[in-house]
């Protein structure tokens, strides 16, 4: 099978899931929208993933999809439309960070549907119902960056063994992210009052071996630093957010299910604080 076919198989996979909602009870309802859901981002996800040229190589994603249908009806209405200026030109906390890029131009509809950017080492995309993709290189351009070694070009030495997550660009990178998928959904028709967010990274493996995380901040002693193994080289995580649960607390969800899988307890995850008595991502520790 084709990636073509894959994509089809998926989409008629998805609408056979769509149809059987009308018949189902409420919870049941929930758990299939769960999933079809998920399966419509990780498409979008392989279209960017072909585009930017990632498809066999190191990924990290984040993505959103409202949990019940909704349109961002302005998105083709002008190239100079307040959402697609917020797409192409998103906020950032500090400008040096590990951002969702600036576009120097444009961005293009694609298949009738969306929106993309495709830039160096990242890509992102918008539909028009709603559902939010963005893509980054998983190595050394991005969430891995600056845990081989220190000076550039790396010897070769540096550049073997395990792929090591860089924790400030997997926290920095998710809460960017998910600030702009709320703020975007805030120009749909009907603004989802439930929202799902998803986080996850693909062939992270290297020499058939699974990435270690950073456990503690990616400062100037982050080469000394403790590192833990984790099990695999992909994951896909999913949680239900309410409109009204900020970015930093959603942000903090998606980051504690990679922490999770690591086997790393929420309190030990850098860049956070209690908030109103929950923890979330501290913006000011970036």
């Amino acid at each position: 099978m084709n990636e073509e076919e894959r994509i089809l198989a998926l989409e008629r996979r998805v609408q056979e899931l769509e149809n059987r909602l009308s018949s189902s009870s409420s919870s049941t309802k929930t758990e299939e929208l769960v999933k079809a859901n998920g399966k419509v981002i990780q498409i979008e996800l392989g279209k960017l993933a072909e585009r930017i040229k990632l498809v066999d190589e190191p990924q990290f994603f984040v993505g959103s999809s409202p949990l019940f249908a909704t349109a961002i009806s302005s998105l083709f209405e002008s190239a100079s439309s307040p959402v697609n200026k917020l797409f192409e030109h998103p906020g950032q906390v500090r400008e040096n960070g590990f951002v969702l890029y600036a576009a120097d131009f444009q961005s293009t509809i694609v298949e009738g549907t969306a929106r993309e950017i495709i830039l160096r080492s990242q890509a992102r995309r918008i539909t028009r119902s709603g559902e939010f993709t963005a893509l980054f290189e998983g190595g050394d351009d991005f969430l891995c960056w600056a845990m081989r070694g220190e000076g550039w070009p790396m010897t070769p030495s540096q550049l073997a063994g395990p792929w090591t997550i860089n924790p400030l660009v997997l926290v920095e990178s998710t809460h960017n992210c998910v600030t702009l998928a709320k703020q975007l959904l805030a120009y749909a028709e009907a603004e989802p009052t439930l929202v799902q967010f998803v986080i996850g990274f693909s062939n992270l493996s290297r020499d058939g071996k699974a990435p270690y995380l950073l456990d503690g901040k990616a400062d100037r002693q982050r080469l000394g630093r403790p590192k833990v193994q984790g099990p695999r080289g992909d994951c896909f995580f999913s949680i239900i957010a309410p409109k009204e649960q900020s970015a930093e607390r959603v942000a903090f969800r998606l980051v504690a299910e990679i922490y999770h899988m690591f086997n790393l307890v929420d309190d030990v995850i850098p860049y956070t604080a209690i908030v109103d008595g929950e923890r979330a991502i501290d913006i000011t520790q970036f």
